[in-house]
């Protein structure tokens, strides 16, 4: 069994293409060399031919995390407002999704604060001089 980790690319659904050509920006879709087969979860399978360079800006816990360059995005022939983060921009953005999975499957929150118990009951490690 191969496990799928997501989606290698990024996409953005034709809808939210067509709200940033509304408002008038400044990119306009290309034709793809080759064309995109997708699927999205519960879906059925798509074919891409387009392409866009968008601006990316993600909210996260940790705050605002804006791509420095326009991002390539393959348009996904939907009326969903999606944007699907490929591994591509998640690699990008130091996001590892394989170690993510890793870590969630051993029960480690990954979460290596020092400065904080590690359970609730706990004592901190360091002393106050």
């Amino acid at each position: 069994m191969q496990l799928r980790l997501g989606s290698d690319c990024t996409f953005l659904s034709r809808s939210q293409v067509n709200a940033l050509l509304n408002v008038g920006t400044n990119t306009t879709p290309h034709d793809l060399d080759k064309r995109i087969h997708s699927q999205p979860v519960g879906g059925a399978i798509l074919t891409c031919t387009q392409a866009i360079q968008v601006q990316i800006t993600i909210h996260t816990a940790a705050g605002k995390a804006t791509i420095a360059e326009p991002w390539p995005c393959v348009i996904m022939e939907s009326h969903e407002d999606e944007l699907i983060l490929g591994l591509d921009l998640l690699n990008t953005l130091g996001i590892n999704v394989a170690r993510q999975l890793e870590m969630l499957s051993r029960g480690d929150g990954g979460d290596d604060d020092p400065f904080e118990p590690a359970s609730p009951n706990a004592e901190p490690t360091w002393k106050e001089t």
